[in-house]
């Protein structure tokens, strides 16, 4: 079987081809991708192609021979792929999987201006490839529901995580046991310059309490919404002043893990499925997680016995009391995130996708 995948230029990429490929090597994979400054570290590139994100290089040549030969199309990230895909054939249309990462659907709650031309003319198409494909996928259970209510419109669909190379899992578990400086409260706040994080609401909460010896970290260096970027920058200085430590700019790996390491709680008041790397990786650390009620990451957190607590306790909350430290709560965490993030588990759920 040919399996032609379209996946969005980010730091999931790598991880996503070395799986396909390592994972399922009785498929032909191919990857198509954008081009970049910063090279891909996958295992093997032979099947990886850059492209442009251009119609012309979609309808000839390669691609297009590609796109009539694959029995399989899955689309990972779909910003701006119902324009792109306007104009391939039914018979293509019919073998597309859609595989939404979260933004790129609920991107549809916003509303557009009678003036913003483009943003119609993209939603359209967009809306018009979700409706002709063959199959949605989503990354956690209950996504599909939201989905639905957002859009409007109801098809086939399967759950997928995003995983990365089976054969280098990252030893995040290992790091729960690495000594921190305990005479710091490390609090990380919202994983991206991205609205949706509310990072103020959760700013005004604990700038309540007074802390003191308390680090404010800030993953600020993904998202792309600058002007929020620097109204966070600004509140969380002046609110905080040196106890606030904003990330600007990305960290290899490693870093990062061990940074999240030395957090004693995170809070991601984010009001959609966002950030579940930084929070899967914090649970695996038995770290407390603090999340927004009522959105699909909360329920699906919940329906599988994954102990996070409310954003709007922490109002009523000491220091002390902030961290969960139950530890049989913290062993049934990591037990349970051990599964949902398994090398087993990712190739179960694909295996679906690919025997539909």
């Amino acid at each position: 079987m040919i399996v032609l995948h379209f996946i969005c230029r980010d730091k999931f990429t790598s991880g996503y081809i070395d799986f396909m490929e390592l994972a399922f090597p009785t498929y032909e994979h191919y990857f198509v991708t954008a081009k970049s400054d910063v090279p891909l570290e996958c295992v093997d590139s032979a099947k990886v192609i850059y492209f442009n994100r251009s119609r012309k290089e979609l309808y000839c040549g390669d691609l297009k021979k590609l796109l009539d030969l694959a029995d399989k199309i899955i689309i990972s990230g779909i910003w701006g792929m119902g324009r792109l895909f306007a104009f391939v054939s039914r018979n293509v249309k019919a073998k597309i999987y859609l595989h939404f990462w979260g933004g790129d659907f609920y991107c549809f709650r916003n509303k557009i201006s009678i003036f913003d031309c483009r943003s119609y003319i993209d939603k359209y198409f967009q809306l018009k490839l979700i409706k002709e494909c063959n199959s949605l996928i989503f990354l956690i259970v209950g996504e599909q529901k939201v989905f639905e209510d957002i859009v409007g419109i109801k098809k086939r669909s399967f759950i997928a995580p995003m995983m990365g190379n089976p054969f280098k899992q990252p030893k995040v578990f290992e790091l729960a046991n690495e000594a921190k400086d305990s005479k710091t409260f490390n609090i990380l706040v919202g994983n991206s310059a991205t609205e949706t994080n509310h990072h103020i609401e959760i700013f005004q909460k604990l700038a309540q309490k007074n802390f003191s010896n308390v680090r404010i970290i800030c993953p600020l260096s993904y998202g792309n919404d600058d002007n929020y970027r620097q109204k966070v920058l600004e509140y969380g200085y002046r609110v905080f002043g040196k106890s606030f430590q904003p990330i600007l700019n990305f960290m290899k790996y490693d870093e990062y893990m061990k940074l999240l390491s030395t957090c004693d709680i995170g809070i991601f008041n984010c009001d959609r499925q966002q950030a579940l790397g930084n929070i899967y990786s914090m649970l695996k650390m038995g770290k407390t997680i603090y999340l927004r009620q009522g959105t699909s990451m909360w329920n699906y957190f919940k329906q599988y016995g994954i102990s996070v607590r409310d954003v709007d306790e922490i109002d009523n909350l000491s220091k002390n009391e902030l961290v969960n430290g139950d530890i049989v709560c913290y062993k049934k965490n990591v037990e349970s995130i051990k599964k949902l993030t398994s090398v087993e588990y990712g190739v179960q759920c694909w295996d679906k996708v690919f025997q539909s």
